[in-house]
């Protein structure tokens, strides 16, 4: 190499007026940009409650010299501070938007989030569902029917109180159904699919839970055994409205709950599978919500009644009331679907109209964590809430929500009194046995504080019921929810209120 290549200068070139302007001005950009935004999040008012999410965002804390050392105070404040961003909703869609263009297809099936939902052993499998143990609560409001269809009349069912405790396995029935598959997403992180315009949970299976399902249920039985106690199991929509494109991506229901019914003694199976299969291409699952829909519930309730041997009212005793452009909480479990949120449906309830009742609720008070800390006065209140046009919470139409108990008089006359152990599914079925038992008492396995075995003693009840979807016979925490029901101390904080309750309702 000469000496000329080694001593070869290289200059870099003078930078312009121009240049150093458009640098400046980039900088600027950036920084007002950044700026901006601060601002926005210091000035803006934050946002307190999420529609997409149907729930509240995280609450200030209130500042304790405790909690300051402890750093529990300023681990919430920051919490709070990225989880009441202001247009909070209307941030997550444009993210969700943005996550949406990174995704790829897979057979077919749009997979967004890192490498696409594991598929799952259905002999051991476990899908987490997204966390819906915390719904919204909302302050009742009597609600008015917009539309009615009566039909003719029917006698009611025989009043036989016997009770087969023979668990035959539930075969399939054949499933017929004709929604077409259309465009197949999957949202990895919330075990979420949507298949066309309906949104699904994908279920993994969990036989060892389920097992221990059936045995607090034996043991509610066991300690009753003077009181007719069955278990209703109601699949989710993803049993029925799944594509084959997702196989392997979810667990057969009806086997799942067929573990658990082969597992019961002396509890009654309420095959509610049958007629939900045999009604598939109904309205009988919500399209955009992890909910059945209250059709569902009618015929399920339909398919207890029967089986425990009580009357029942046919759908010619009730008005039907339709919400229009309902979206209720799969969009925001789907990491804002737009799909979901441009094909809003109707949400349907059915009010009964020539049956007397009368409901008084006992809500309970809850803390930011949603844990139980008192109690209000009880009040009589329609078992129906109406929650309009355009809204996403109208599953709360029953009841207005879960964190309470709710006792359901009725002139049925049929001299049987029922308790309802449930989750959220379990709210729609009471509406219909308002002809079926003359008292019924309507119990969140979430929220009730007193002993389960006392309380049904005490009030006479004669069926016990555990109505709750198949995810909850899974569900170790659940599960173990009703095991401390069965044993728990009634709360003394309670005493007061639970001895107006007595005195109120005997």
């Amino acid at each position: 190499m000469s000496n000329k290549s080694k001593n070869k200068k290289y200059t870099v070139p003078k930078r312009t007026a121009r240049q150093y302007k458009t640098d400046i001005a980039f900088v600027s950009s950036v920084v007002g940009i950044f700026t901006l935004a601060a601002l926005c999040l210091i000035i803006l008012p934050r946002t307190n409650y999420s529609e997409t999410e149907r729930r509240e965002l995280t609450k200030y804390p209130e500042f304790t010299m405790e909690e300051y050392f402890s750093g529990e105070y300023a681990e919430t404040v920051s919490k709070w501070f990225s989880d009441t961003v202001p247009q909070r909703d209307a941030i997550m869609e444009i993210s969700a938007a943005i996550q949406k263009i990174k995704g790829f297809k897979q057979n077919n099936i749009e997979l967004h989030g890192v490498g696409g939902l594991d598929k799952v052993d259905d002999d051991n499998s476990d899908v987490s569902a997204p966390d819906t143990s915390k719904p919204t609560e909302s302050t009742p409001v009597e609600s008015q029917p917009v539309t009615s269809e009566p039909i003719e009349d029917t006698e009611k069912t025989s009043s036989d109180t016997s009770l087969d405790t023979s668990n035959e396995e539930i075969k399939d029935p054949g499933i017929n159904n004709n929604d077409p598959a259309g465009n197949i997403e999957i949202n990895n992180a919330n075990g979420v699919a949507v298949v066309g315009t309906r949104a699904l949970m994908m279920y993994g299976s969990n036989p060892g839970m389920q097992v221990n399902y059936a045995n607090v249920l034996n043991k509610f039985k066991a300690a009753l055994p003077d009181v007719n106690v069955y278990c209703m199991l109601v699949p989710t929509a993803c049993e029925f409205y799944s594509p084959p494109e997702l196989d392997g991506y979810h667990s057969s229901q009806l086997k799942a709950i067929n573990n658990v019914s082969s597992n019961l003694v002396n509890v009654k199976n309420i095959d509610v599978y049958t007629p939900l299969a045999n009604h598939v291409s109904e309205d009988i699952y919500l399209r955009t919500d992890h909910h059945w829909a209250p059709l569902g519930a009618y015929y399920a309730a339909e398919a207890f009644a029967k089986a425990a041997g009580v009357p029942f009212y046919d759908l010619s005793h009730y008005n039907r009331v339709v919400n229009k452009n309902f979206c209720g909480s799969m969009y925001g479990y789907s990491n804002y679907n737009v799909t979901l949120k441009n094909n809003p449906e109707d949400f349907v309830y059915y009010k009964p109209k020539d049956i007397e009742y009368t409901a008084t609720y006992y809500n309970y008070m809850l803390d930011e964590n949603w844990d139980v800390v008192g109690a209000y006065d009880p009040y009589d209140a329609s078992f129906f809430i109406d929650y309009g046009d355009n809204g996403g919470n109208n599953y709360c139409t029953f009841m207005g929500g879960d964190a309470k108990i709710v006792h359901v008089k009725t002139n049925a006359g049929t001299g049987r009194k029922l308790a309802i152990f449930k989750d959220s599914y379990g709210n729609a079925v009471p509406g219909y046995l308002f002809g079926s038992f003359d008292d019924i008492y309507v119990l969140d396995l979430r929220y009730f504080t007193y002993n389960g075995v006392s309380f049904m003693k005490k009030h006479g009840i004669t069926d016990l019921l555990f109505a709750n979807n198949i995810f909850t016979a899974g569900d170790s925490g659940k599960i173990n929810s009703y095991e401390e029901i069965l044993v728990q101390n009634d709360n003394d904080m309670f005493k007061m209120y639970y001895e107006e309750f007595e005195i109120t309702n005997n």
